[in-house]
């Protein structure tokens, strides 16, 4: 990756954060979202090979949105960044959520060479 798409990447992560303060200013301390845009920040700090930035960001979440169901790319996104981290249990715990949610997206990954 080169400098200029790093980035770029880069940008779309502030702009991103940006706008759900905006969101969350909007609804006078209650974040709305009904964009989806909370998604969409994890796969550009994975993109980046940033798991630390990406850990952060899933402790943001998991504060600021604790009821949420989520999607099985999300979750995936989630188990493969804690096992970055080196936290196997938590990691088994957010693959067995994203096997509850849709085993097939799981296996689908499992069985690519």
């Amino acid at each position: 990756m080169t400098p200029k798409q790093k980035e770029r990447i880069q940008q779309k992560i502030k702009k991103i954060k940006s706008a759900l303060a905006a969101d969350k200013r909007f609804w006078h301390g209650y974040y709305h979202d009904g964009q989806g845009l909370r998604y969409g920040i994890p796969r550009l700090y994975i993109q980046l090979q940033d798991n630390s930035g990406a850990y952060r960001y899933f402790s943001w979440f998991d504060k600021n949105f604790p009821g949420d169901v989520c999607y099985p790319e999300f979750l995936f996104e989630w188990t493969l960044v804690l096992f970055y981290k080196k936290k196997t249990k938590e990691a088994e715990s957010k693959a067995w959520k994203t096997f509850a949610v849709t085993y097939t997206y799981l296996i689908n990954f499992l069985a690519e060479p």
